[in-house]
């Protein structure tokens, strides 16, 4: 045998084959020895901050959060006003950051929006069959969605506490726990969310 072809097929049967789809989908064809890229992956650390629309905390606020319970509830920005006068607006939008994020809650803007003004209308034809009394189960869900997601912010910045606390927080001084995870989730939280009562300030870091 010609020394040359004897030459090929040994490094021939010296390379490993492998069949990999050239393109993406079901039924693609298979080529041998085709390269790929590969995927990379970033390890993550517990408690470290990951997502573009989520900031970092604030340089010495590491494992707490960047503002005391009561240091935002009266700035009287826009955010303080919303959290005081319509809370609705930065919980939902807090609720679809948290999904841009990468961290999920049983709700999204929309789907939180309509089942508040659905338990707001339900509140008050109940307040007027019975007689005036008080049926405010829409304050009720904002409370209840404010503790899961007073509990993913610690979560998400490695800050310690409890679910205990969590609702402590948000049902006995709902506008500082508001204020509280503002200051949290935005980098500046005296224009963002402010007063848009849309879901754009959910993308903002």
């Amino acid at each position: 045998m010609d020394p040359t072809v004897q030459k090929a097929q040994d490094a021939q049967q010296q390379q490993p084959y492998s069949a990999v789809p050239v393109q993406e989908g079901m039924g693609a064809p298979l080529v041998a020895n085709a390269v790929t890229p590969y995927p990379s992956y970033v390890v993550q650390e517990p408690g470290a901050v990951v997502g573009d629309v989520m900031p970092p905390p604030l340089e010495g606020s590491q494992q707490e959060f960047n503002y005391t319970f009561c240091g935002r509830c009266c700035s009287c920005d826009t955010g303080c006003l919303m959290a005081w006068f319509c809370a609705c607006f930065p919980v939902a939008q807090m609720l679809e950051k948290l999904k841009l994020a990468g961290m999920p809650l049983c709700m999204d803007y929309r789907s939180f929006l309509i089942t508040w003004v659905v338990l707001l209308v339900v509140g008050v034809v109940l307040g007027i069959l019975v007689g005036g009394g008080n049926f405010d189960f829409a304050s009720l869900l904002l409370m209840v969605v404010l503790v899961q997601i007073r509990g993913s912010v610690r979560l998400r910045y490695g800050i310690p506490g409890n679910c205990c606390c969590d609702c402590l927080a948000s049902f006995f001084c709902t506008p500082c726990t508001v204020t509280q995870l503002i200051g949290q989730m935005w980098s500046n939280p005296n224009d963002n969310p402010g007063c848009v009562c849309d879901q754009t300030p959910a993308s903002i870091v």
